[in-house]
């Protein structure tokens, strides 16, 4: 039924974030089975372009004001006719939502949303504005996507229609993330902590985008906790974003930079994650936490915060750990029992990497997916 169907997906941009980096893989995985496939980014390009490019499927930007760039996604719906439109994240939602209204074509709309705080991030004014706005607009499509069970509740409890959100969890690579891919963790130490020597260093690792709500200076409040504890932990953080200079400088008043190496965007992560000791995700509110699965499938224990889509995820004391979200004495705590207990430790990593291949794979999210796009062209009605 899917072959030979044309779809569009809308991104807010070519960037390699994780949102953008699952609706892209979608879009691979439809263009392998047969359908004609299009991408457009709302705001701006990056890497992944080219990428789409060389697959063999259209992407183009837009990049202007929301009346131009609605009249664009018009002449763009027109000329490709797609049987679906799907979108991801806020802005492109908006604007999607906004031309559905002004075409007069049968054509299928999903919306993809990855949490509602990302619609808080835009300050308190907006946010309160967003959170009016978009749970209108949300259940104009016919299907809304959500990562979690956790986030799609907050979407019904903010007025997103029940019967339009579907859970389809984010789902992780395991042929690209997994146990046997990691460079030389010995070589790695000797670049980032020179002055450690050559010691049994306790390595903790995390993910992510740099910015409050991923809890990153929780982290950092928790390094001189963990060092009386465990002098031999170090910890190394992969991401941008607009807390760097914050949290660099925090490092040094707290005299941990010793201890916490900060990088920048590794699009290679899973050369690096096979290594580490611990995998922390120290997020406020995660609507899922792709980062962390990744760490679980390539065999590494992992410690993230009680909250959102991650009480989906992890299992307490199962397949890994959970803290109090928010408490630096909760992550600390936590992290320093961890430190002590290879064999618990082992016992995590070997039932978080089960997890994740038994139920978050790429595979089975692509498949649900399809399944979803397959009812729409069947013309069932979701409500």
């Amino acid at each position: 039924m899917i072959r030979g169907r044309r779809i569009l997906y809308l991104v807010n941009a070519f960037e390699n974030d994780s949102p953008t980096a699952i609706t892209t893989a979608l879009g691979k995985s439809m263009h392998a089975v047969g359908c004609e496939v299009m991408f457009l980014a709302w705001s701006r390009g990056g890497e992944l372009q080219s990428q789409l490019n060389v697959s063999g499927m259209q992407a183009r930007v837009f990049g202007c004001s929301m009346a131009r760039n609605v009249l664009d996604l018009r002449r763009h719906i027109k000329k490709f006719q797609p049987d679906i439109v799907h979108v991801a994240l806020a802005r492109p939602t908006i604007g999607a939502a906004i031309t559905r209204m002004t075409l007069q074509r049968k054509i299928k709309w999903v919306a993809a949303d990855h949490g509602a705080h990302e619609w808080q991030e835009k300050g308190v004014a907006r946010g309160k504005v967003m959170d009016m706005i978009m749970p209108r607009l949300l259940s104009m499509m016919d299907i809304v996507l959500s990562v979690s069970e956790s986030a799609a509740n907050q979407l019904i409890s903010r007025g997103v229609k029940r019967g339009r959100v579907r859970v389809v969890p984010n789902g992780v690579d395991t042929d690209r993330f997994c146990p046997g891919r990691a460079v030389d963790r010995k070589s790695f130490l000797a670049t980032c902590f020179p002055k450690s020597g050559n010691r049994n260093i306790f390595l903790i690792g995390s993910a992510g985008n740099l910015r409050k709500i991923k809890g990153y200076d929780l982290l950092l409040e928790a390094m001189p906790k963990i060092l009386a504890e465990n002098p031999l932990a170090r910890c190394v953080v992969w991401g941008e974003g607009p807390d760097r200079e914050r949290l660099v400088a925090r490092a040094g008043e707290l005299k941990v930079d010793h201890a916490i190496q900060f990088f920048g965007f590794e699009p290679g992560l899973e050369k690096f994650l096979p290594f580490l000791d611990l995998y922390v995700q120290p997020s406020r509110i995660e609507s899922f936490g792709l980062a962390a699965a990744e760490a679980m499938v390539c065999g590494v224990p992992t410690l993230v915060a009680d909250t959102g889509g991650l009480n989906n995820l992890v299992q307490h004391g199962l397949c890994g750990q959970l803290f109090t979200a928010g408490s630096v004495d909760s992550l600390a705590d936590q992290i320093v029992k961890l430190s002590c207990d290879p064999i618990k430790r082992t016992a995590l990593a070997n039932a978080g990497s089960r997890r994740i291949k038994e139920h978050f794979s790429r595979k089975q999210m692509e498949e649900k997916v399809l399944a979803i796009y397959e009812e729409l062209l069947g013309d069932s009605d979701p409500v």
